[in-house]
C-alpha cells in the first residue's frame, strides 16, 4: 500500500507562458556567417511511454446479474526496450479507488483504496503485472430494481527516473577571430538527450552557438509532463542539476530549487539560470546535466459495468 504522502501525487496543476532570451552580436565577425550549424542544438527526445494498461475486461461478460460476483483484471505492460535505455519501472501499485454502488470482496485500506497486491518492479521488454480484483454486483433493492451500471475507476502509480544532458559549445576570442579573418567554415554539433518517461526536462540555451568565452549564457530550464497520466508537480529539492564547470552568475536557477514547482497544462514555469565561461582553449563542448529521480508518475482508467435485476416468475 502507498502512503497519503505518495496519494498526493494525484492531482491538478498550473502554466506560465515560456519566456525567450536572445543573445546580443558578437564582435569579430558574425558567427551566423562563420558556422555552419547557426549554433542549433540538436534535441533527442526518447518514448515517454513506460507502463501502459492492456486487456482490461470483466469476467463474466457484462451485463452482470443483481448481487453476482466479477472481477474486473488487466494487465499492466512495460513497453520500454532494454536496447534503447528504458528501466524497469519500481514500485508499482495498482489500485482501485471509486467502484459507485457495486461491492469489493476484499480488504479496503483506511485512505478507502482497494489494491490488487503488494508493490512490485515491471522490467522493460514487455515485463507485465496481472491485476484482478473480485467484486459482487450491487442488489436488487439497491438498484431500485431497474438496470444500472458502476464505474470503476482504477489507477497504476510507479517510480521511475528523468534524465537530460545539454551540451553548449564554447570559443575562445582567439580561435573566433582566427575563424572569422580566414573565413573558415567549423562544424559544431550541441546535442541535447531526454531520458524515456512520461517526465521530461529541457535544458535550452538561448543564445546562437557557438558563445565566445566570457559571454553570458542563458540557460532555460523546463519540466514537462509528456505521459498519458497526470503529474501535479515537482517537489522541492527533486530536480537537481550539474552544470558542469561553468560558473553561475545570476538568474532565478538554484541547482537544489528550495521550493516545489506546480504544472501547468502540463508543464512548470520556465527558470533561467545565467552561466558563463571565462576561458577556454580553441572550442570546448560543455555539459548542463538534469535529473528527477525516484518521482512518482500516475495512470488512470476506467470501466462500466453493466448490471440487470433479476425478477421472481
Amino acid at each position: 500500500m502507498v502512503s497519503k504522502e505518495v496519494l498526493a501525487v494525484l492531482g491538478v496543476v498550473f502554466l506560465l507562458a515560456p519566456v525567450v532570451f536572445v543573445s546580443g552580436c558578437v564582435g569579430g565577425g558574425d558567427l551566423f556567417s562563420i558556422f555552419s550549424s547557426f549554433g542549433n542544438q540538436q534535441v533527442e527526445v526518447a518514448p515517454p511511454d513506460v507502463l501502459v494498461v492492456q486487456n482490461a475486461q470483466v469476467i463474466p461478460n457484462s451485463p452482470i446479474t443483481a448481487d453476482s460476483p466479477f472481477t474486473l483484471t488487466f494487465q499492466v505492460v512495460n513497453i520500454g526496450e532494454t536496447e534503447q535505455g528504458a528501466k524497469e519501472a519500481r514500485n508499482v501499485n495498482i489500485f482501485v479507488y471509486d467502484w459507485g454502488k457495486c461491492h469489493p470482496q476484499g480488504t479496503i485500506d483506511p485512505d478507502g483504496k482497494f489494491y490488487s497486491g503488494s508493490p512490485v518492479k515491471i522490467y522493460p521488454g514487455g515485463g507485465a503485472e496481472l491485476a484482478q480484483f473480485k467484486f459482487k454486483a450491487p442488489t436488487n433493492e439497491e438498484l431500485g430494481y431497474m438496470a444500472g451500471k458502476c464505474t470503476i475507476r482504477y489507477a497504476v502509480l510507479y517510480q521511475y527516473d528523468a534524465y537530460t544532458t545539454s551540451d553548449v559549445v564554447v570559443i575562445s576570442n582567439e580561435r573566433l577571430e582566427q575563424v572569422s579573418k580566414s573565413g573558415e567554415t567549423l562544424e559544431i554539433n550541441p546535442v541535447q538527450t531526454q531520458s524515456r518517461g512520461p517526465l521530461k526536462i529541457s535544458v535550452d540555451f538561448e543564445v546562437n552557438q557557438p558563445v565566445s568565452e566570457g559571454s553570458v549564457i542563458p540557460a532555460i530550464i523546463k519540466v514537462r509532463d509528456e505521459g498519458s497520466g497526470m503529474y501535479e508537480k515537482v517537489n522541492a529539492g527533486d530536480l537537481e542539476v550539474d552544470f558542469s564547470g561553468m560558473e553561475l552568475i545570476g538568474g532565478e536557477c538554484n541547482p537544489s530549487r528550495a521550493s516545489e514547482m506546480p504544472l501547468i497544462k502540463k508543464e512548470t514555469p520556465p527558470i533561467r539560470c545565467d552561466l558563463r565561461v571565462n576561458s577556454v582553449e580553441d572550442i570546448k563542448t560543455f555539459n548542463v546535466k538534469a535529473n528527477i529521480l525516484d518521482y512518482w508518475y500516475p495512470l488512470y482508467g476506467e470501466m462500466d459495468v453493466k448490471v440487470n435485476p433479476t425478477y421472481e416468475a
